[in-house]
């Protein structure tokens, strides 16, 4: 039988959206520390672009080691979209990323964590090596890599002891624990 733990827990900071407070609060701190994170950059932000990470500071954050992932071009449920529209989010918003100068675009996480039976099948045969959804679980080496469960924080769980359980059970287990933050 096949071991589905890894040799050790694991945790993954991914931040959604590309707010510019994660990139004015998180990103120095995660730095300094040396931690790096995955930050899920949707194209055309929410509206305001101020509030949103510009295309020079998306850069510097991969530049310092952060993975930069897609979170799709218009922020739209894919529960809401057809299949092209499905499509075209999933596919063209890495390669609109590529072209502003990342190196690399290999994970994708669904915008609210929602997605659908033709998203998925799609990811599977595009160039994404990995997308999460927004499913409270732990990974392990069975889990769907086109379907990675993250838990969802909040503010007011951050010094909470349910995130300390969570990375607890993550080391006690061997598991991977994929922790979703917005705004910081």
């Amino acid at each position: 039988a096949q071991n589905t733990e890894f040799t050790k827990g694991l945790v993954s900071l991914t931040f959604d959206d590309g707010w510019k407070e994660i990139y004015e609060n998180a990103v120095p701190i995660l730095n300094h520390a040396g931690i790096k994170s995955t930050q899920y950059i949707n194209i055309k932000g929410h509206g305001d672009s101020s509030k949103f990470m510009s295309q020079q500071e998306v850069i510097l954050v991969e530049r310092a080691g952060h993975e930069i992932g897609s979170h799709a071009i218009n922020h739209k449920r894919f529960t809401e979209l057809t299949n092209a529209e499905i499509s075209a989010e999933l596919q063209e918003s890495r390669n609109l990323l590529l072209n502003t100068g990342i190196h690399s675009i290999d994970t994708f996480a669904y915008p609210y964590g929602e997605y659908t039976d033709y998203s998925v099948e799609l990811s599977r045969r595009s160039k994404y090596i990995a997308v999460r959804v927004a499913i409270p679980g732990m990974n392990d080496r069975k889990t769907d890599k086109f379907l990675l469960y993250g838990y969802q924080l909040e503010n007011w769980m951050i010094f909470n002891p349910y995130l300390k359980r969570l990375v607890d059970r993550a080391r006690d287990e061997n598991k991977w624990l994929i922790l979703i933050l917005h705004q910081v």
